[in-house]
Parts: structure tokens; C-alpha cells; sequence
């Protein structure tokens, strides 16, 4: 499976759980969704000021996490791609990768 969109490096995959959906993170700012069976770009989530270091769904995959180096923490709705809340705060270093854990 091939999924191409992204106009930079790729540094962060997340399968949602059930396994149908991947998210990716990169250089270019943007999170991308993908279809796991077809390989198919579902969204395209803009928002970051820099590269997204780190990519998450929730338990139940109607919620996406990302983490940028502009040290935002971004959750996005996965179904329509809208951001639904950000935050510094959550992040106090973003310089060697961060991990998200959502509950």
C-alpha cells in the first residue's frame, strides 16, 4: 500500500484501532487520514505552523491528536476534519518527538 500526498517527509503513522483508517504526520504541516484498505486520502487536517512530529487516534477513532514543533496540541474531529480544541500548554518541549496518550 502506497499513500501518496504528502509534500514532505513523513515522521509520524497511527492506525486507528479497528484498523481502517491511517493517520500521518509531516515536514509539510499537514495530518492526512487515509482509507487502510484502498490507500485512498480521506482528509487533509491544516492548522500547524510546523512540522507534525507526532500523530494519534482515539480509542473509539472519532478523534485524531496531533503534535507539532510549533508546540501546539491539536485535536481534530476524524470524521469532518474539523479542529476541535488546541493547546500550548499540553506541550512543554516538542524538540526530540512527543507522545500523546489520549483517554
Amino acid at each position: 500500500l502506497t499513500l501518496a500526498g504528502h509534500s514532505g517527509e513523513v515522521y509520524s503513522v497511527a492506525f486507528s484501532a479497528d484498523g481502517t483508517r491511517i493517520a500521518t504526520g509531516s515536514l509539510d504541516r499537514r495530518v492526512k487520514i487515509w482509507n487502510a484498505k484502498t490507500g485512498a486520502k480521506e482528509l487533509t487536517l491544516r492548522g500547524h505552523a510546523s512540522f507534525v512530529n507526532s500523530v494519534a487516534f482515539s480509542s473509539d477513532g472519532t478523534r485524531v491528536v496531533s503534535v507539532s514543533k510549533d508546540t501546539f496540541v491539536k485535536m481534530w474531529d476524524a470524521a469532518s476534519g474539523a479542529e476541535v480544541w488546541s493547546s500550548t500548554s499540553a506541550v512543554h518541549a516538542c524538540q526530540d518527538g512527543c507522545i500523546c496518550t489520549m483517554q
